[in-house]
């Protein structure tokens, strides 16, 4: 069954949401939940997709990619980069992505996924802010796929963009992706533990250094 990666419509956002969730569940990250949500009825998940829709459509800097399985239609792993070429001062206010519209407000989990999202992006404004960069905001395979290399099309492709662009990657990583993207020759930056009451953000934060991709003439 030959795999192939393209770009992904924002109309493949329910499909790739599934597969995202396929993937936390069978991977036991807890976390998840503060940081996108219970997605366990109908309704939750359509606001999920809805959520997600109007985040990526709002967002110039975002590429979608996609792995699909020819025989079947079935698309089986995603990643989404955000690619930053020229840097502008984002407008001063709210960060209205660090908050949990998902759970019930005054509710233990709201505050601990709150708390969570606002110390996230409080990190990564301190790497990546004022400089041009790229981070992979998203990247999963459905578990049935696993270790047929639908990571590593995805991570390709965007190192190849990075090196062609010269400009680093960010990666906040998983305890269970790390070993991939330190083989793709991402280091550790920073090594996070952040404990709720209810969920422990654990994630390690990666760069990789852009590499000439074309010789230097002289």
């Amino acid at each position: 069954m030959p795999l192939v990666l393209s770009r992904a419509p924002l109309t493949d956002i329910p499909e790739m949401i599934g597969v995202e969730l396929k993937a936390f569940r069978a991977s036991g990250y807890a976390a998840h939940a503060a940081l996108f949500g219970p997605c366990n009825t109908p309704e939750l998940r359509k606001a999920a997709e809805e959520r997600v829709l109007k985040s990526r459509t709002a967002n110039p800097t975002i590429l979608q990619l996609k792995v699909t399985d020819t025989d079947t239609g079935k698309i089986v792993a995603v990643g989404v980069w955000g690619i930053v070429v020229n840097w502008v001062d984002a407008p001063q206010g709210p960060k209205h992505w660090a908050t949990a519209p998902y759970y019930p407000e005054g509710s233990v989990e709201r505050k601990c996924a709150e708390t969570i999202l606002e110390d996230f992006v409080a990190r990564r404004e301190r790497y990546t802010d004022g400089h041009a960069h790229m981070v992979l905001h998203d990247l999963n395979t459905d578990p049935d796929y696993a270790r047929r290399g639908c990571a590593s099309m995805i991570i390709k492709y965007g190192l190849e963009i990075a090196d062609r662009l010269f400009i680093p990657i960010w990666v906040e990583s998983s305890p269970m992706g790390l070993p991939l993207y330190q083989r793709y020759g991402f280091e550790i930056v920073e090594e996070v533990d952040f404990p709720t009451e209810k969920w422990r953000h654990e994630y390690t934060v990666t760069l990789r250094k852009p590499q000439l991709s074309v010789p230097l003439q002289t």
